[in-house]
């Protein structure tokens, strides 16, 4: 297949999948803690455990979300902990109570757009994990090709940076934790972008792919 064919299947996948996910999950105008609660709880049965790793990763959620437990609060050392740890550690009650403490949070916050962004930031997040699943089932890659595409997008590199130096930065010499961090911290900064601007980034990112997958 063509670089550029390989290029057009990836985005018509990635436009079937956005559809499909917002019209499965619409975020309302979370005006009242009634909408908020109903949300959240969708966004919780629709995505199950990624939900969790999703508070776990989000700059905004994760400190509060860890200290809600306390078998996570227990290893809470402020330094970055894998969202994958800390899911590992929860109990199905452990999972029941930090949702309610989320719901609690997000209702609390006093600007309705505030409300709104850290759902939406929920959902996106969700969805970006369920996006790069899909290019690994579908087109056989593996995470370190992803990183490395991720690495030779702009926004991203840039991102990426202010947390390595820049040897270890380099191809193939971030140890496993690290290109863990960086895919994490890539999901956030998708998870804030808006419906357009996700695009045009998985665009660049399947531009990158399938250039990597000719060679």
């Amino acid at each position: 297949m063509s670089t550029r064919l390989f290029a057009g299947a990836m985005f018509a996948m990635l436009l079937f999948f956005f559809g499909y996910s917002q019209n499965k999950t619409t975020t309302p105008e979370p005006a009242g803690d009634s909408a908020v609660s109903s949300e959240i709880n969708d966004l919780s049965e629709n995505y199950d455990d990624l939900f969790f790793k999703a508070v776990y990763s989000i700059d905004e959620l994760k400190p509060y979300s860890i200290i809600q437990v306390e078998k996570t609060c227990k290893i809470y050392n402020n330094r970055w902990i894998s969202p994958d740890t800390l899911l590992r550690m929860l109990q199905e009650d452990d999972k029941t109570f930090l949702l309610s403490r989320i719901i609690e949070f997000v209702q609390n916050q006093p600007e309705k757009a505030y409300r709104k962004k850290l759902i939406s930031q929920i959902k996106y997040w969700c969805m970006s994990w369920q996006q790069f699943d899909s290019l690994k089932d579908i087109f056989g890659f593996n995470d370190d090709f992803i990183l490395s595409a991720m690495q030779k997008v702009a926004s991203t590199r840039r991102l990426i940076m202010v947390y390595y130096d820049q040897q270890s930065f380099s191809e193939g010499k971030m140890i496993p934790a690290e290109r863990e961090m960086a895919f994490y911290t890539t999901l956030n900064f998708i998870s804030t972008l808006t419906f357009d601007d996700q695009l045009k980034y998985y665009s660049e990112i399947y531009n990158q792919l399938s250039v990597m997958a000719a060679k």
